[in-house]
């Protein structure tokens, strides 16, 4: 989660009330939550935000959020939120 708001240049409760608030685009996938870096991408853009992620942020994105069940992580090709 702190790479993706990081990425965002926004802080961490920010994207978690926009992914309780349906704000942000994510995909689920059981208890976790999966950001892809084009959706992302796509999604700053349109709403005027600076996005950037160097490479090794883009794996190094897997954990769950203990402070929101149902919002955990995972990692794959796509974005994770990751709560370090």
């Amino acid at each position: 989660m702190e790479t993706v708001a990081g990425g965002l240049n926004l802080p961490v409760p920010t994207i978690e009330r926009w992914i309780r608030q349906g704000r942000i685009p994510i995909q689920r996938s059981g208890a976790d939550v999966i950001f892809t870096h084009a959706a992302l991408e796509k999604w700053a853009a349109t709403h005027n935000l600076p996005f950037s992620l160097n490479g090794n942020q883009a794996d190094d994105l897997a954990t769950r959020s203990p402070r929101f069940p149902g919002f955990g992580n995972a990692t794959g090709k796509g974005l994770s939120p990751g709560s370090r």
